[in-house]
């Protein structure tokens, strides 16, 4: 069975959690490609595939728009996908939505999870280093977690078919939020030149290719789906949003 698994990740959850799901699958026998989702990938859309695995955080009460762009661009035919995310609180109907999409692009969807990690947006844009409300977010993880990966596996290798879930009861009250409402922090991208060590890091991790080197320099543009992976990632902190994130969490997943 040819298994192909495509990951969205910005601060990193959802790439350790790929890593997990990858190596149960591995365990049981079977090879897997799998690679994250990007802009740069989504060009190259995953084919000749049994059974496709898509993993996302949850953004918003939504799934990252790269992760919605793959799933258009995508003919099922009649095979099997299955989808996992991560999230910090609720979820809201984002694994609703994707296997709606999914079943009209003509897939078959037969698991799906959700996994509990701390919020990265949260702990950056709220909490100081070092306080009570950083311990406790970063205290947040799926209990039992190696065993809703195996659950995962086992079903998307032997499962039966699955609806979309039913909307959820809170649907209405965070429907307002679905989009993004931190977009006006793309203009408050800030690069302490003083700090920048030039490693590259932002350049290579952002998923929309929305970092470049300009004349020598880092340059953020304003395609940003503000997934914050430039911010978690920078050795130096040298990125920054304004004066909010000064002394604020950096979280890289263990």
């Amino acid at each position: 069975m040819n298994i192909q698994l495509r990951y969205y990740s910005g601060a990193g959850n959802t790439e350790v959690l790929s890593s997990e799901i990858e190596g149960e699958f591995t365990r049981r026998g079977y090879s897997v490609c799998f690679e994250r989702i990007t802009k740069q990938s989504n060009a190259q859309p995953p084919t000749g595939f049994d059974l496709l695995g898509v993993g996302f955080p949850v953004y918003h009460f939504r799934p990252p728009r790269l992760v919605v762009e793959l799933l258009n661009s995508l003919d099922g035919g009649g095979r099997s996908i299955f989808f996992f995310l991560t999230k910090g609180m609720a979820s809201g109907d984002s694994l609703r939505q994707v296997m709606t999409l999914a079943k009209e692009r003509g897939f078959r969807t037969v698991a799906a999870a959700e996994f509990y990690y701390p919020g990265t947006d949260a702990l950056l844009l709220f909490c100081k280093k070092g306080s009570t409300l950083e311990h406790l977010l970063k205290s947040v993880h799926s209990r039992k977690l190696q065993r809703q990966v195996n659950r995962l596996v086992e079903q998307a290798i032997h499962g039966a078919v699955i609806s979309p879930p039913a909307q959820k009861y809170y649907h209405p009250l965070v429907a307002p939020f679905n989009d993004n409402p931190y977009q006006y922090l793309v203009e408050e991208f800030t690069v302490l030149r003083d700090r920048c060590i030039k490693c590259g890091l932002c350049v290579k991790g952002c998923p929309r290719d929305n970092i470049r080197w300009s004349s020598g320099e880092i340059a953020i543009g304003l395609e940003c789906d503000l997934c914050l992976r430039c911010l978690h990632h920078c050795p130096t902190e040298a990125i920054q949003l304004g004066e909010r994130t000064l002394n604020t969490v950096r979280y890289k997943p263990v």
